[in-house]
């Protein structure tokens, strides 16, 4: 089963942590787990894609949300947070 999840089923699967109340450490640990297990991406809140991205480096993708979690910020912003998420990787 860990070569299944390791593998083909892990590689589809956003590793996700998007409590408001996590710090740096647990995305340190959800970047090391993408990287152990081989997940899609670590999929965090637009504020932790810079560390996000340094920690994983090459070893594993980034992803992230805007207007989280509801959704009903201006269109601007979330533009604005969008150019903020890609210029920070």
């Amino acid at each position: 089963m860990a070569e299944l999840v390791r593998g083909d089923l892990a590689s589809v699967i956003d590793h996700t942590a998007l409590d408001p109340c996590l710090g740096g450490e647990e995305i340190d640990r959800l970047c090391d787990e993408v990287a152990e297990f081989g997940f899609a991406s670590a999929c965090v809140a637009s504020r932790w894609v810079a560390r996000a991205h340094e920690r994983l480096g090459t070893r594993g993708r980034v992803c992230s949300v805007v207007g989280f979690p509801h959704g009903d910020s201006s269109w601007r912003a979330k533009v604005a947070e969008t150019r903020q998420a890609v210029s920070e990787g």
